[in-house]
Order: C-alpha cells, then sequence, then structure tokens
C-alpha cells in the first residue's frame, strides 16, 4: 500500500476528505510528518517501518497492521482536521487493530527445556545419574531389608 493511500483513508476516517475535495500539499506533508513520529513511537512493536518521504512511498510494514496504522493516524489527526461529533467508534476501531497486531506479534513457541532445568521426583535423566535433583541411593530408608518398619503408635 503505498502511504498517500493511507493518509487519505485516515482523513476520510475523521470526515476531512471527500472524493471531490483532494488534500493540499501541506495536509500531505503534516500527515506525513505525524505517521513517521507514531510509527517511531511506536518501534517497538518491531513492524519494520521506514520513514516516509512521499505520498508514493510504499509502506515497509505488514499488511495486518495497515488498519492499525489508519485508525491511529487519524486519531492523531483529528484534533486539526475532523469534522465529526464524536470519535468514539474510531477509538474503538483503534484499540481492536491495535489488540490484532499484539496477537499477530505474540506468537508462542514450542516448550522447550533447556539443561539447566533441575530433573528430579521421578523424571528421567537419559544418561545423566548424576543431574538428578533426588539423588538415588543403594540402600534406600524403604528398601526390604528383611527388617520391620516400626511406627511410633506401636
Amino acid at each position: 500500500m503505498l502511504a498517500g493511500k493511507l493518509i487519505e483513508q485516515a482523513f476520510s476516517d475523521i470526515g476531512k476528505k471527500a472524493s471531490q475535495n483532494p488534500l493540499s500539499g501541506d495536509e500531505m506533508q503534516e500527515a506525513i510528518d505525524t505517521l513517521n513520529l507514531m510509527m517511531y513511537s511506536y518501534d517497538r512493536l518491531g513492524l519494520g517501518h521506514t520513514e516516509v518521504t512521499s505520498s508514493s512511498t510504499a509502506l515497509t510494514t505488514p499488511a495486518y497492521s495497515w488498519l492499525w496504522m489508519r485508525k491511529k493516524l487519524a486519531q492523531l489527526l483529528a484534533p486539526e482536521y475532523g469534522r465529526l461529533e464524536s470519535y468514539i467508534f474510531l477509538d474503538e476501531q483503534e484499540k481492536a487493530a491495535y489488540s490484532a497486531i499484539r496477537i499477530a506479534l505474540g506468537r508462542i513457541g514450542p516448550p522447550q527445556l533447556d539443561g539447566r532445568v533441575p530433573i528430579g521426583s521421578g523424571n528421567q535423566s537419559p544418561g545423566a545419574w548424576e543431574d538428578r535433583f533426588y539423588q538415588e541411593s543403594d540402600a534406600g530408608i524403604l528398601t526390604q531389608t528383611n527388617q520391620d518398619i516400626i511406627t511410633e503408635d506401636e
């Protein structure tokens, strides 16, 4: 997707852009600057954003992030350019899109134990008996030695 298309959609979300009213150069440049600042502030997500220099710049972020970028940009542009009475629906859409990004980025790998985990309580440790949490002994307390085990009650 091109940055200009995303910006036009963001402006239409706040009621600014209509098909017969193209955006001015100043509006487009301010939206580009706002988009870059927004993506730098959310760099921790690791979406792979590269700086947008013009409306014809192709977005390098994954497609699943475009809806959130559009809604978040619309939120940031709304105080100056917005023409709607309420932006509650826009806020809800932005939160849902952000949650979808977090889910997409939060893939959990298969469980894996490393060699530093203590082993015990009957767990098997192939070839490494010295690493057992409870060491086996040759003459354990409850082994059969032909003697009676006496309890305190007797």
